[in-house]
Parts: structure tokens; sequence; C-alpha cells
């Protein structure tokens, strides 16, 4: 080969692998890892995504700090939820998804492409009705029994108190001093 031919070849090959390193960088931003909550990332793209999704249904713009509590106490919600086996199947999300739509008065369908056009990834939305799902699941499963409240106990809570209760009061004198020369206005 000639070194003319071995340096354009070199040079198509460096130009290649300079294009691939910009693209994988610019995805490895998008997918940065901003911080760990129990070991699950949440990514800068996760990030902006739940931003643009609450400005959607807010018409405010939250605060960077917000989005990643919001974030982190979703991951949470969600990590305790499996750590006692509950989880929101797929059909549950689609069917809370398809609810949220017709009170939008859209279909599923139509609400994944509203917010497409917006730029929020439909996924966005499902992890936090996954996590909207399995929270409450979780607090009924794990304080039930001290949730309960018996027939007895309202009826005994709204019936009047059988005690007599006594109340005592003192009197004591008050003793204004009026500086001699004040008007008769002031002493009456």
């Amino acid at each position: 080969m000639s070194p003319v031919r071995i340096g354009i070849r070199s040079l198509t090959s460096a130009a290649g692998l300079l294009v691939l390193i910009l693209l994988l960088t610019s995805t490895s931003q998008a997918q940065h890892v901003v911080m760990l909550v129990n070991g699950e990332p949440i990514t800068a793209l996760d990030i902006e995504q739940r931003a643009k999704l609450n400005q959607l249904s807010t018409h405010k713009a939250p605060s960077r700090q917000e989005i990643i509590d919001e974030l982190v106490v979703e991951k949470l919600k969600i990590k305790e939820a499996r750590k006692w086996r509950l989880e929101a199947s797929d059909s549950e999300v689609d069917t809370a998804l398809a609810t949220m739509a017709g009170r939008m008065r859209m279909s599923a369908e139509q609400l994944t492409q509203a917010l497409a056009k917006s730029g929020v990834n439909p996924a966005t939305l499902k992890h936090r009705i996954r996590a909207d799902i399995v929270w409450p699941q979780l607090v009924r499963g794990r304080y039930q029994a001290s949730l309960q409240i018996g027939e007895k106990e309202i009826i005994a809570s709204t019936e009047p108190k059988t005690d007599d209760v006594g109340y005592d009061y003192y009197l004591r004198p008050i003793l204004f001093l009026v500086p001699s020369g004040s008007s008769e206005r002031i002493k009456t």
C-alpha cells in the first residue's frame, strides 16, 4: 500500500472514531447519573423529563431541587413496595393512564401523543403512576390492622360523656391606681 492510501485510511478511521465519540458523549450526557437512590440511578434525562411533565401539568416551572426530591421519593416508594413484593402491573398502569386520559376527554393514545409532542416520554408519566399505585397498597397492607376502627369505637366517640365536669372560678380584686388630678372620665 502506498503511504498516501495509508494516510487517507488513517484519517478516515480517525474521523469515524471522532464522530462515534461525539455521538456517545452527547448520549452519555443525557444519561449522566446525577444521583443514586438505594442503588437506583436518577439521570439528567429523568430530571429533564419530569420537569417538562410537571410544567405541563401545573403550568409552573418547578425548581430542579423540587424535581429531584420528587424523583427520590418516587424511587423510595417503589423500592419499599418491591421489598414487600408489591408491584403495579403494566395493565394496572395502562388502566390508570386511560382513566387519566378519560378525565381529560382523550384516549390513552391521544394523551401519549400529546405528551410526545411536548417532548415528554410517556414512560415518565407511567413511572409516576406506578409509584402512585403501589404506595397506597403498601400503606394499607402495613398499617391495616391499626387503621381499622370498629363500629363500637365510632359510637362510643360520638356519645356525650357522662362524666360531670366541674369548673372552679376564682374572683380576685383588681386595684387601679389613678393619679390625682385625673379627669372624671378616667375615674368612671
